[in-house]
Order: C-alpha cells, then sequence, then structure tokens
C-alpha cells in the first residue's frame, strides 16, 4: 500500500523524531505517569485523538504549528518530510 503524501507518519517532540508506534507508546506512558486517560468507553484512542485533548487541555491550537515550538508540543512529520530515524527503535521514519 502506497503512503500518501499527507500521511502523518511521525512526530517531532523535544529535540527527537519519533515513528508513530514509538511516539504512542511513549505517549500512553507519560500520560499514565501524569493521570491521564489513554482510553475512552472502552475504546483505546488514536495518537490524534490524544494530542487533541492534551492541546485542548492546555488551551493550544495543534492545528497551528507556527504557533508553538516542538520542544512544548508535538508536529506531525508527513510523508514527503525529512524526518530522518526515530529516536526510540532507530528505523527511518517513512
Amino acid at each position: 500500500m502506497a503512503t500518501k503524501f499527507n500521511e502523518i507518519v511521525g512526530y517531532q517532540y523535544q529535540a527527537d523524531n519519533w515513528c508513530r508506534s514509538c511516539f504512542k507508546t511513549a505517549l500512553c506512558d507519560q500520560l499514565h505517569t501524569a493521570g491521564g486517560k489513554t482510553k475512552h468507553a472502552g475504546y483505546v484512542l488514536t495518537v490524534e485523538e490524544l494530542l487533541d485533548g492534551w492541546a485542548s487541555g492546555i488551551g493550544l491550537d495543534r492545528y497551528r504549528e507556527d504557533s508553538f515550538d516542538s520542544d512544548r508540543f508535538p508536529k506531525v512529520i508527513f510523508h514527503d518530510m525529512d524526518s530522518g530515524e526515530c529516536g526510540g527503535c532507530g528505523e527511518v521514519i517513512r
């Protein structure tokens, strides 16, 4: 299956690039540590849903990436971006 140019393939956060899988694991671990929820009514939330909830909680418009730094909140990496290797697993992000 081909990857679309606008498909999210990872996230940039706190000086690291993360593949989707490693980022979800790290984000869920961080949320559990902070007492946050990763499920709603038994449904496991997607990374995008988790990020929407986090952004809402801190009053950030995550779709205006020019308004924040990736040290403060994750930014998406699209397929057509040069993203390098994942800071978690070391695989090339594509």
